[in-house]
């Protein structure tokens, strides 16, 4: 099957499938700033610390199918990490970004702070796909609950979603600030919490015209 594939798409299908269906896991792709360069580093997801912690010395990689959506084009362009690490100029890739393009690949992406916020403004205006505005806040959320992202910048990026309109976006959103919700729960914080989590459901609840 693999090798039918392969000749029809004259891609390294069977490479990449080897990854998918021989090892367990999946990978997390790594966005790092090296001077005038960007280097992506892929590595296995944990879900948990302590099961990374048991596989720590277990060096696992993928042939990664990367989607490169640069904002101001129409269509992705895609690269393969095949390597632990792979660099590229900054120029590459534009001014804005997202990898993944689509969310169509099984793997998950872990940006700097700065990218996040870079990407905030196109979110709010809708520039971005809703796979892609749906994966973009489901990665900073998950990653922040297995502590590779601040819980601050996820919620931070959240506070763009105020224009969002699809159904999908909001029960995903809704799910992880619910699970904050209940990790603040007698805390000094959850006052703080509670207002900031229904001013992002205000304008939602206004346009549906929920009194």
């Amino acid at each position: 099957l693999w090798v039918a594939f392969e000749h029809v798409a004259k891609k390294p299908v069977r490479a990449m499938a080897r990854g998918w269906t021989q090892q367990a896991g999946y990978p997390l792709v790594t966005v790092q700033e090296s001077g005038k360069q960007l280097v992506l580093r892929q590595s296995r997801f944990f879900s948990s610390s302590v099961t990374a912690a048991r596989f720590k010395n277990v060096i696992t990689s993928w042939s990664i199918p990367v989607g490169i959506q640069k904002v101001v084009k129409k269509r992705p362009i895609y690269v393969l990490l095949q390597d632990r690490h792979m660099s590229f100029k900054r120029s590459f890739f534009g001014r804005h970004f997202k990898l993944n393009s689509g969310a169509i690949g099984l793997y998950r992406v872990d940006y700097p702070v700065t990218f996040l916020r870079a990407l905030s403004p196109l979110i709010g205006r809708q520039k971005l796909s809703v796979p892609d505005r749906l994966s973009l806040e489901n990665d900073a959320f998950v990653l922040a609950k297995v502590g590779r992202v601040s819980t601050v910048a996820a919620l931070e990026l959240a506070g763009n979603y105020l224009s969002e309109t699809d159904y999908n976006v909001w029960l995903d959103l809704a799910g992880h600030l619910g699970a904050i919700e209940n990790l603040t729960s007698g805390e000094t914080c959850e006052s703080a919490y509670k207002n900031f989590a229904r001013s992002l459901f205000a304008p939602l609840a206004r346009r549906m015209d929920w009194k």
